[in-house]
């Protein structure tokens, strides 16, 4: 029979079809599963950092040397609730377990990385699962996190839309000496500051560095290691680090163990206690060292998280903190988005409260950097400040210009595609738009011949390598030559 149709009273989740011969034998069996449902994960690379090496005399690691910059996005789909309701709840319910006290077939990760040679390993292992596109958020807490494990092992991720909050409690110790155990000589904190001020324009993400102090600072007030990963769903992971970020694997073998969900749950809310400066019975203070978006909004960390609400700014312009404000608004939906509609919703909420006396060419500069340099992300904006006021215009033209450069720098040469370039939903509304960027430079042809031709004239002759062949190319670049000397011997 070639067409058998089955119908089902309920929603069908799997299959299993047997067939037998005349003498009642088994022929064949076919057994499967109808899918339910999928989770996609997606991270787009964007260009690449140069690092300093992780440690003198390190080997050779060009992921971790060129470390390429990262966004991600993470949804589900295709939608398969509401076709059965029994089934459906009881699908919603084992999630809802799942979450709580984890999954029935649920096994750790346990790892052992060897003194000295596992340094690199430590932290390609912490650079992949903060680079996960199902992790929305992280902690990493280790009370000795120094300057040189910034520089080794945070600035090794390159996820530009994950919250990552750093929380350590060094005491009186230095986690940057040469030796275990030393006693600090000068302020630990103050260092780290410094050098997360040095790495700012390399370290990825909205990163908070948090200073946990006990008594007069110079006790810990946590000892444990963690790395909390916090999915989408607010579902935690946490792994148990044997020793500290600093030297990881470097001066001790180092150990990861992963905790199960009931763990990672007490672990998450341990660590939440720590930053509103609950710890059972005893007292401790949250002191914030450093914060990426402090430096992208030009300001400087308060004291404490409280403090940085409520300690009041003298000699601040008053237009100041509602810039700021908007920013991390900004911020905080290009970190959710890629497709430009929440972007442009937001300014249009903003323009009716626009402060008057702002450096428009800073705002225009932060305004792209919040952004991440989206290319929908900044038509967005554009498109909204072009139908405001004559202020707002020029804002809207300073992004142009700046996206049309952003475009232009990133043009494949020498045929050799760069990755991420022009990855929008709808190109040909890009070229649109950069296309009446150039016609309204008052350059405009200049521009064209400069800029444009040559970039059109390097893919006119790759096109033809592909179609052609080399030998076919070959000669054209003869004809080429020669029209060029006969152009050069010409007395026009």
């Amino acid at each position: 029979m070639a067409e058998l149709p089955i119908e089902a009273p309920a929603h069908i989740t799997d299959v299993i079809v047997e067939a037998f011969g005349p003498n009642g034998k088994l022929a064949q069996r076919l057994e499967g599963a109808f899918i339910q449902g999928f989770d996609f994960g997606i991270a787009a690379l964007g260009r690449s950092d140069r690092l300093p090496k992780i440690f003198k005399g390190a080997p050779d690691s060009d992921d971790l040397d060129h470390r390429p910059r990262v966004n991600t996005s993470a949804f589900k789909g295709p939608s398969a609730g509401g076709r059965s309701g029994g089934f459906d709840k009881i699908r919603r319910d084992r999630q809802s377990i799942a979450a709580i006290i984890g999954r029935t077939n649920w096994s750790p990760e346990s790892l052992w990385f060897g003194r000295v040679d596992g340094q690199l390993e430590v932290i390609r292992w912490i650079k992949a699962r903060l680079e996960d596109p199902k992790v929305g958020a992280a902690y990493l807490v280790d009370p000795f996190l120094g300057s040189d494990a910034l520089r080794r092992v945070v600035a090794r991720q390159g996820r530009e839309d994950i919250r990552l909050t750093i929380l350590i409690s060094p005491g009186s110790v230095d986690p940057d000496a040469e030796q275990v155990d030393v006693d600090a000589s000068e302020s630990h904190v103050e260092k780290l500051k410094a050098a997360a001020g040095e790495l700012s324009e390399l370290l990825c993400g909205d990163i908070s560095i948090i200073d946990v102090q006990r008594g007069d600072s110079q006790r810990q007030a946590f000892h444990d290691r963690f790395l909390v990963l916090i999915g989408h769903d607010d579902v935690p992971t946490a792994y148990l680090f044997s020793n500290s970020m600093s030297k990881a694997a470097g001066d001790w073998p180092f150990t990861i163990c992963e905790l199960d969900q009931v763990t990672s749950h007490r672990v998450k809310a341990y660590v939440e206690d720590l930053l509103k400066g609950v710890d059972g019975n005893r007292t401790v203070t949250p002191s914030s060292v450093w914060k990426s978006t402090d430096v992208r909004l030009g300001t400087v960390a308060a004291e404490t998280p409280q403090d940085a609400v409520d300690a009041p700014a003298p000699n601040r312009p008053a237009w100041m903190p509602i810039a700021e404000a908007f920013l991390a608004e900004l911020f905080h939906e290009a970190s959710r988005t890629t497709d430009g509609m929440a972007i442009g919703k937001a300014m249009d909420a903003f323009l009716p409260r626009w402060p008057s006396g702002m450096d428009l060419d800073v705002l225009a500069q932060k305004l792209v950097e919040v952004v991440v340099h989206r290319e929908q992300n900044l038509m967005a904006l554009s498109s909204s400040l072009g139908r405001g006021t004559d202020e707002q215009r020029d804002v809207a033209s300073h992004i142009d210009e700046i996206l049309l450069k952003h475009v232009l720098d990133k043009l494949p040469y020498d045929g050799n595609a760069q990755p991420n370039w022009l990855r929008v939903g709808n190109r040909d509304e890009l070229l649109r738009h950069l296309a009446r960027t150039i016609t309204r430079k008052s350059n405009a042809t200049n521009f064209v011949l400069d800029r444009l031709n040559p970039a059109v004239e390097r893919y006119v002759q790759a096109m033809e390598f592909q179609r052609a062949g080399i030998h076919h190319c070959f000669a054209i670049q003869m004809i080429r030559l020669d029209e060029f000397r006969a152009h050069r011997s010409s007395p026009a």
